[in-house]
């Protein structure tokens, strides 16, 4: 009988001893697995800090969101708060093109076109999603891209390299709701369409090539009117009554035209600007012209220029300024020079002033934007504040 008692005993406390070490073993593995874990995390979150620092933001946002995914702990957080901060007005990455050179919104901001070198895709700019792998109809390079004030119709100049070597220029309407050729193709010839502008009530598309100007009726496809004057950019006034078009010659001494013409007659509305240009962005011409809402003025930008902020008046033809781009000073100010005067402003308050005036816009028309915390704020609240 005292023999069974001692072996009871001797039973219980090793079996007592084995749940000890088999509980002492459970939890060496639970720490363990949470030190692998927060080192997963970590390691994530140091990955994403040094793909930022390369200018690798996108990769660098994907490894700090997985990092918070393995665990949310404070180096993870901090990780995707830096990613956030570096490039605070960054909306999203679009992927799916190759060598993308040209883009275009649409009035409304929804679409993106983009010509790559394999083609044009189009995105929703309001999902981020792509609508279209890229397209090429004619397997040519596209050069140019223009889209219709209503933001239905896509146009695009191409240039097509035949087997024999050979160039063919094509101005190709695309359907955008319905993703297909729009209507009747134009009849462009040889113009190779270095510049395209529709007019405001879209049904016009001027084409501007190296040595004439044409404007094309979308609804036969047949030319309205040509002029003896290359264009590489195209503007139309925002009544469209005037059409205006700026000309680089290259050559010993790069020289730049700008007219302004009668959309309907083609009649030149004064003789046209002449002056010094340039041509010295990576060997492209950068031209851009817009008119003020009352057509009194007209602003070309000749990004190669020394001076390249050209204001004319569409009355009397004359510069009416030319002016330098803003620069940024040491201390993070723009430097502007106009014909009131130069202008020195405080970036950061400048921005500061459009937030604010953007919350109040939005506040006066009940849109205020709400989102969550990056980080959650956890209150305290007494029992009557909870009432």
């Amino acid at each position: 009988m005292i023999t069974l008692v001692v072996l009871l005993l001797a039973a219980a406390i090793s079996g007592g001893s084995a749940i000890r070490t088999a509980r002492s073993s459970s939890r060496a593995e639970r720490r363990a697995e949470a030190e692998a874990t927060t080192n997963l995390s970590r390691q994530l979150a140091a990955s994403a800090l040094n793909a930022m620092s390369g200018e690798q933001i996108d990769l660098g946002l994907l490894l700090a969101v997985e990092a918070n995914h393995v665990q949310p702990n404070a180096q993870a957080r901090g990780s995707l708060l830096a990613g956030l901060l570096a490039q605070p007005t960054l909306r999203r990455f679009l992927y799916g093109l190759r060598v993308p050179y040209k883009v275009q919104f649409s009035p409304d901001g929804n679409l993106l076109a983009i010509a790559a070198s394999d083609g044009i895709g189009l995105w929703n700019m309001v999902s981020g999603r792509q609508l279209s792998p890229p397209t090429s109809p004619d397997g040519g390079f596209v050069h140019e891209l223009a889209v219709r004030p209503d933001g239905k119709v896509l146009a695009s100049a191409t240039t097509i390299t035949t087997a024999a070597g050979q160039s063919r220029e094509s101005i190709r309407l695309m359907d955008l709701p319905e993703r297909r050729p729009f209507g009747t193709q134009l009849e462009t010839g040889s113009l190779e369409g270095s510049a395209l502008a529709f007019s405001p009530d879209g049904r016009v598309l001027a084409v501007g090539g190296s040595h004439s100007t044409k404007l094309f009726d979308l609804a036969t496809g047949g030319a309205l009117s040509t002029f003896d004057e290359g264009a590489q950019a195209i503007a139309f006034s925002p009544d469209g009554a005037l059409l205006a078009s700026a000309h680089l010659e290259i050559g010993l001494h790069d020289s730049l035209t700008i007219a302004v013409r009668d959309s309907r007659t083609g009649a030149l509305r004064t003789p046209p600007w002449r002056g010094p240009g340039s041509s010295s962005i990576g060997g492209f011409v950068s031209l851009k012209l817009a008119f003020s809402p009352d057509n009194a003025r007209l602003t070309a930008l000749d990004v190669g220029s020394v001076a390249p902020i050209i204001e004319l008046d569409t009355v009397t033809g004359r510069a009416m300024t030319r002016g330098k781009l803003p620069t940024l000073a040491a201390d993070d100010e723009l430097i502007a020079a106009s014909r009131d005067g130069l202008w020195i402003i405080d970036q950061h308050v400048a921005h500061e002033r459009i937030l604010f005036e953007q919350v109040l816009r939005h506040r006066a028309a009940g849109t205020v934007e709400i989102q969550q915390l990056l980080m959650p704020l956890v209150l305290q609240l007494t029992p009557s504040q909870q009432f």
